[in-house]
């Protein structure tokens, strides 16, 4: 995720970059919500997996927790021309092969004390950033530009006006759903309704605008044909787990005929789903 970051930057700027960022965070947040329930130690980015079934513990917290932490080294070692260097060398070194944390960070350290720089990280709380649960100690400064004109959208939306959503890229409008679905009570299903009446957002072809469009409409309560019909045609056209699996625990938590639905569309699904996906989504729904 942090050298896919980079790549997204270099090609489309800064201020994409900051949405990706942006809906990591989020990401994270949730994973860190759900996981803490009853696995807090499976927010570490380091966990502990001794006698765990891996599976049970995945999550977007390595990936996100790791481009955090990622970013605060390379300020660190003085940004991002300082660190790409780095990062050349630990690729050609580790071509081919999988390592451990332990493999990293000495290649890392050994790298920076062989270019002027051994107590560059003489600061980092190892600890903190790699074995405790929860949120990272701190995230990094993103470029918000592009995330300041959904914060203008919101606001007129919760004031009664009409949005303009056409000429917001598919990254602003996965960050405009998820800054609606932040304002709580204010979002009502009427304007949820009028959204979907204006934008035609159900019929979204873009399965991250679509994945957030339907989960702001599941956690604000508007669980009607025009969310479930789209929200079932998503889950059984793919199974992508960062979709499915959400998706089925925030319908089946919606109400009696909500959990129906997924448990009846899960049912006549789960042969067609990775083997993992389908573990995953039956311990979801409790049928483990």
């Amino acid at each position: 995720v942090f050298v896919e970051r980079k790549i997204v930057e270099r090609a489309f700027g800064a201020g994409v970059k900051g949405l990706h960022a942006a809906e990591g965070r989020c990401a994270l947040n949730a994973s860190i919500a759900f996981l803490s329930k009853d696995h807090p130690s499976y927010t570490a980015l380091v966990p502990d997996l001794n006698g765990v079934d891996p599976d049970d513990a995945f999550s977007s917290v390595p990936y996100e927790k790791g481009y955090t932490f990622l970013s605060y080294l390379q300020e660190l070692a003085g940004g991002p021309d300082v660190f790409n260097r780095y990062l050349a060398a630990h690729f050609a070194h580790f071509a081919h092969k999988s390592i451990t944390t332990a493999q990293w960070k000495e290649f890392m350290l050994q790298y920076f004390a062989e270019h002027n720089k051994e107590t560059v990280f003489d600061s980092v709380d190892w600890d903190a950033w790699l074995y405790a649960p929860g949120p990272p100690p701190q995230f990094p400064s993103e470029d918000e530009s592009l995330l300041a004109a959904c914060d203008v959208v919101v606001k007129d939306v919760l004031a009664g006006s009409a949005p303009l959503l056409d000429h917001f890229t598919a990254g602003q409008k996965v960050a405009f759903f998820k800054k609606l679905a932040d304002a709580g009570d204010a979002v009502t299903t009427t304007l949820l309704a009028n959204l979907n009446r204006t934008h035609s957002l159900g019929a979204a072809s873009n399965a991250e605008v679509l994945f957030a469009w339907l989960s702001l409409c599941l956690q604000r309560g508007w669980v009607c044909e025009e969310v479930t019909a789209p929200l079932v045609q998503f889950v059984t056209s793919q199974g992508r787990m960062k979709f499915v699996r959400p998706l089925y625990r925030l319908l089946a938590a919606s109400g009696e005929k909500g959990r129906a639905l997924a448990l009846a569309t899960f049912q006549e699904q789960k042969g067609s789903y990775h083997n993992i996906a389908a573990t995953m989504i039956s311990k979801d729904l409790g049928l483990k």
